[in-house]
């Protein structure tokens, strides 16, 4: 609008400085809304010459129909407009055409393979201010194919609509020494662009003549799980330079592998988190899902699932041929036999790579029950049938979710087996409807959760467990039983103390005929065919056989269900131990490891696979956990990375000292905003005392007052029978000496209070605190077992006076820097002197 405005003030400008008033000085006085309104002129010449006056101006209406000269000039007139109009934007759309060409860079994702090959990229090293390099690609020159053919491509295109281009590896070197020469004018050219680059040493961050599959690596990581990731980034951070190879696909093809997703082109993905699996993912739509598995561009925008995207590992054969280090995935190829004499790692494909120090970070799979696999009259595999279950991976969320989402609304049957973790999580997120779209935030998911509405959920579930109720393995019997109680709202059907025999096929009844009647001479239309063999082919489904537990006797009942998803635990991938002869734990399960996470010289393992002895606990232990993966993966690395040598060289380190798994991980549970837990230490209500103290919901929180005017936080705790269970603690203790080895926190945030400009202390580090110091209950001559419970549990603030009172004490002294820094203003306020009488 303002370009035409402009274009219209600069035609008026200039037809009345040539037609109409040749001697006539226009002042800026004379612009007028885009019109130009001379100053004492003769009106009649003007009127003549049909300039433009003000648009409320009555002489502004005239005829020049007696002038028949004027109107070629007036179409004189609007061709120079249209002139102007059309080549002012001309002139400036070439000029920002001619920036952009000049200043524009290569397009790599539409380049072809052989454009891309003859393209050469430089790199200048700077070193940042904690001394990690950074690289910056300059400009680009053009080589020849045979000189740049061993060179692999610098960058890849990204899958995703919304994925940012992200670089598979970092730039190439440049031209090889060896390599025939170039022409005087390349030579030249690359000379020139050389010199317009960045100041600071040129590197060959990849050489080409490396490029190969590698034979030997420093560290060699089995497993591609959180364990595997949290080591090798502790690798590279005691060794900046350090080589990992990372071999995803656990111990073999038929154990650990996991199958690809269309989001990964059928490949296995890379380090994820497992929890959303069976929690967060199940609450976003489909478009969001879809966003969130997306392994492209940079995830930190779309997704949480993922640790790091497909272009932060190297490809196995550009490990040799870095100078700075990085972390390769190999896929596809696993891990078949592992030799600890000779430090060799046979795959699959026949190839042998030799190692340093190596980490058995294999996982685990889910525990299978053979039985319940085939059908108990065909012994047809019910699996392959589609019909029966695991869940464990991304590939099986997947299936499971497309499953779930097409039969939700014709009222199909699911029957969920086991009742630990994963069994009451499941149970809930079937149950749970996804948001309709984006725009609902996570506030409306958990209002929706919180209400149990499942109104457009026509799926019916069943869930199976042998103990009382769900979780009782690791819940007292007062929160398995509020767990239980909180799945029957859900609309779950709970069958407690019960085990499921055998399964078998439902046989199809017979259908029953279907007429149709037509005329003699009359066809039968497609649609109604279609329509007649759709009627008489029916879902398939199963028939569950159960044993219950119950009083008098057991019970045998027949329940049929659509589709059966087995959730009965994992066990640990060692099928390497025989290989490198590794001791296996004959009661926890798991590789044999010491504090610090070594099996034998030279070989570690962390995660799900690992039994370690717990220095602080005193016995030993298989955790299966997100947290006790990532922290004991760390530690491995730490221990891998200070025994291995710097430099090629150099010898190890004689003096050094491993570090020990002194730290107590965390897990926990959410089952929806009522119904969350986190656990530290050894929770186990089956081995186990437990001793539960819970503030209830219809209990008044305010603080009892004693005699002497002192306010007593352990007078307001009850028991656990005590009403509704709202926010509490439990303490487990061994049997014998009643140590204190676990607590778990029913509904509590972590932090104590809410601040955000200091840190709060943490509940979950309040706990570790008490677990180290390896304390014995009711042992103290000065007060009981309960008494000194009680004392504990006041630690952990259940009633919020801790909060309440930070918030009293924070308001106080906000108001008074507010009220000193008043007082200052005034104080620094000159003193005024009496009003002037004028001035009065």
């Amino acid at each position: 609008m303002s370009f035409i405005l402009l274009s219209r003030r600069l035609l008026s400008f200039r037809i009345l400085s040539k037609s109409v008033l040749p001697n006539h000085t226009i002042s800026r006085t004379d612009f007028h809304c885009g019109f130009v309104i001379p100053r004492h002129i003769d009106w009649s010449t003007y009127r003549s010459s049909r300039a433009v006056i003000g648009p409320g101006d009555p002489r502004r209406s005239f005829s020049d129909s007696g002038h028949p000269g004027h109107q070629e000039s007036e179409k004189r007139q609007w061709g120079s407009t249209i002139i102007t109009l059309v080549a002012i934007p001309a002139f400036i759309g070439f000029a920002f055409g001619i920036r952009w060409y000049t200043t524009r860079g290569p397009d790599y994702g539409k380049l072809s393979e052989e454009t891309r090959d003859q393209m050469r990229g430089h790199v200048s090293l700077e070193r940042s201010a904690q001394g990690t390099p950074l690289l910056h690609s300059t400009t680009t020159s053009t080589l020849s194919a045979s000189n740049t053919s061993s060179i692999p491509p610098v960058v890849e295109k990204a899958t995703g609509p919304d994925d940012n281009p992200c670089p598979q590896t970092v730039p190439e070197s440049g031209i090889d020494e060896h390599a025939p020469s170039a022409s005087s004018d390349e030579q030249k050219s690359t000379q020139a662009s050389s010199t317009s680059e960045t100041e600071g040493p040129q590197i060959n961050y990849i050489d080409p003549a490396k490029v190969e599959f590698p034979s030997h690596v420093p560290y060699l990581i089995v497993g591609a799980g959180a364990a595997g990731l949290s080591a090798a980034r502790a690798i590279r951070a005691s060794h900046a330079q350090s080589k990992v190879l990372m071999i995803a696909g656990g111990s073999g093809p038929e154990f650990g592998s996991e199958p690809g997703i269309s989001e990964t082109d059928f490949q296995e993905p890379p380090p994820y988190l497992r929890p959303p699996l069976s929690k967060e993912l199940w609450r976003r739509s489909k478009i969001r899902e879809q966003k969130v598995l997306q392994t492209t561009g940079d995830i930190r925008r779309h997704s949480w699932l993922y640790y790091e995207p497909e272009c932060f590992f190297l490809k196995p054969e550009y490990l040799p041929a870095v100078e700075f280090g990085g972390i390769a995935l190999l896929r596809g190829d696993p891990v078949v036999r592992l030799d600890a004499d000779s430090h060799k790692a046979i795959l699959a494909s026949g190839r042998i790579i030799t190692y340093d120090r190596c980490l058995l970070a294999t996982g685990g799979r889910p525990k299978r029950l053979e039985h319940l696999e085939v059908c108990a009259t065909t012994q047809n595999d019910l699996r392959k049938a589609g019909l029966v279950s695991y869940f464990r991976t991304l590939a099986d969320y997947k299936r499971l979710r497309e499953w779930v989402d097409k039969h939700r609304k014709t009222g199909s049957k699911v029957a969920v087996i086991g009742g630990g973790f994963l069994g009451s999580e499941l149970t809930v997120s079937l149950l749970t409807e996804p948001m309709p779209d984006d725009k609902i935030n996570d506030k409306a998911s958990e209002a929706t959760t919180k209400s149990g509405s499942a109104s457009r959920n026509h799926l019916s579930l069943l869930h199976i467990f042998r103990e009382s109720s769900p979780m009782g393995r690791i819940l007292p019997p007062c929160l398995a039983s509020a767990t239980g109680r909180f799945e029957a709202g859900r609309g779950a059907e709970l069958w407690p103390s019960s085990e499921v025999v055998s399964i078998s096929v439902v046989p199809e009844p017979v259908p029953s005929p279907v007429t149709v009647n037509v005329r003699k001479d009359e066809k039968i239309p497609f649609a109604t065919l279609q329509a007649v063999a759709a009627s008489e082919v029916l879902p398939q489904r199963v028939r569950l056989r159960i044993r219950r537990n119950a009083i008098g006797g057991d019970k045998v009942e027949d329940v049929d269900v659509d589709h059966v998803v087995i959730a009965a635990g994992i066990e640990p991938n060692t099928q390497l131990a025989d290989s490198a002869g590794l001791e296996i734990d004959p009661v926890n399960g798991g590789f044999l490891v010491n504090a610090e996470f070594e099996a034998r010289a030279g070989i570690y393992a962390a995660g799900d696979a690992a039994s370690y002895w717990d220095p602080v606990l005193g016995f030993r232990r298989r955790v299966e956990h997100l947290n006790f993966a990532e922290e004991t993966g760390a530690l491995a690395g730490k221990n891998m990375a200070r025994i291995a040598p710097k430099e090629p060289t150099a010898a190890p380190d004689s003096h050094y000292e491993p570090i020990r798994y002194q730290y107590q991980s965390s897990l926990w549970s959410s089952l929806g905003p009522d119904l969350s837990w986190d656990a530290i230490g050894h929770v186990d209500s089956r081995r186990l005392l437990t001793r539960a103290f819970f503030v209830s919901d219809n209990m008044v929180s305010s603080k009892e007052t004693s005699v002497s005017g002192t306010t007593n936080a352990n007078q307001s705790i009850p028991s656990a029978e005590f009403g509704r269970l709202g926010h509490g603690v439990v303490f487990y203790l061994t049997p014998e000496e009643k140590r204190l080895v676990g607590i778990l926190l029913w509904n509590l945030p972590e932090d104590l209070y809410k601040d955000q400009e200091y840190t709060a202390p943490s509940r979950l580090n309040l706990a570790r605190g008490l677990l180290a110091k390896r304390m014995c209950v009711g042992s103290s001559p000065n007060e009981t077992e309960d008494e000194e419970l009680r004392r504990l549990s006041s630690y952990f603030d259940l009633v919020g006076e801790l909060e309440e009172d930070y918030n009293e004490l924070k308001a106080y002294a906000e108001a008074k820097k507010q009220e000193l820094l008043s007082s200052s203003v005034q104080e620094d306020k000159p003193v005024q002197g009496p009003a002037s009488s004028s001035e009065q």
